[in-house]
């Protein structure tokens, strides 16, 4: 077997427990469980792809909007979701001034050069100010 670290579980849907084994990041190895220990989860763990979030305005104490978001409040909420199972997601910036929803833009586009916040968030939601014409 391959060094690296291995998850045990059954894949969504599926009723046979498997041993997936991860290499620097990537799956080398995907067989029958086999007996004995050193794994990640069990044989009443899933195994299923990451949730992918389309609209987050925020979360875990920090938003996204307004003139005081910081890289580090990207960085917050990205750690927080991948937490939750979250891989992918797309910052929402709500209708507000321009002013604000300029700098959150800005702010956003910095975190995304970010190699790892960049992999996680694929582009961004404005979501106004042209919901209404009014």
């Amino acid at each position: 077997m391959a060094e690296g670290a291995v998850v045990r579980g059954m894949f969504l849907g599926k009723g046979r427990i498997n041993d997936v084994t991860i290499r620097d990041g990537k799956v080398t190895d995907i067989s029958p469980a086999r007996r004995g220990g050193g794994v990640i989860g069990s044989k009443t763990s899933i195994i299923m792809p990451s949730l992918f979030d389309i609209q987050v305005n925020g979360a875990a104490g920090a938003s996204l909007q307004g003139p005081d978001v910081t890289v580090d409040d990207v960085r917050k909420v990205s750690d927080y979701l991948a937490a939750s199972g979250v891989s992918h997601w797309v910052p929402t910036v709500i209708t507000a001034s321009l002013d604000h929803m300029e700098h959150s833009c800005r702010i956003l586009a910095e975190a995304m050069a970010d190699k790892a916040l960049g992999r996680a968030i694929p582009g961004i939601h404005p979501e106004g100010p042209c919901i209404s014409p009014v």
